[in-house]
């Protein structure tokens, strides 16, 4: 996977595994085994595969030096998952930099440069999960967009 990093951990574990199945993904699985599932199955499936992905992260990321997990437990069902306060990615920095940079004008040309530095790559690599491909088309938008919202002083 190329072009974001995530920043701020410490002592991370082994790489995750293979993801879960998601909703888009089931209906594949399904026509390859020739089957269908029953919906409390797939119910179930989307269930175990959220679960699941947030259980493998939290191993993989491990905890602070304090030993607080970099992927807080929720309080409730209810809770969206969350990475803790100090866990960071470079598309995050990104977004500080241009929302800093762009009201600056040439003045912030060296901060627009820092955020460029940071795109290495397609976001989520070439060949993203169909869930990702929204994002990564969000991301890709908002890099090219950021230097043409970049006003330039006139040339002399």
């Amino acid at each position: 996977m190329t072009c974001f990093k995530l920043r701020g951990l410490r002592g991370a574990g082994n790489a995750p595994q293979a993801p879960p199945l998601s909703e888009e993904e089931i209906p594949a699985t399904e026509a390859g085994l020739g089957i269908t599932f029953p919906d409390e199955y797939r119910d179930y499936l989307l269930r175990q595969s959220a679960g699941g992905a947030v259980r493998r992260l939290r191993r993989c990321l491990g905890s602070d030096p304090a030993g607080n997990p970099y992927v807080p437990r929720r309080k409730s069902g209810e809770d969206p998952y969350r990475l803790a306060p100090g866990v960071r990615c470079d598309w995050t920095r990104f977004l500080q930099l241009v929302e800093h940079t762009l009201p600056l004008g040439p003045a912030g040309l060296t901060d627009l440069d820092r955020a460029l530095a940071l795109v290495r790559g397609r976001p989520f690599g070439d060949k993203p999960l169909p869930r990702a491909e929204p994002f990564q088309q969000k991301m890709i938008t908002r890099v090219i967009d950021v230097p043409r919202g970049m006003p330039l002083s006139p040339v002399r």
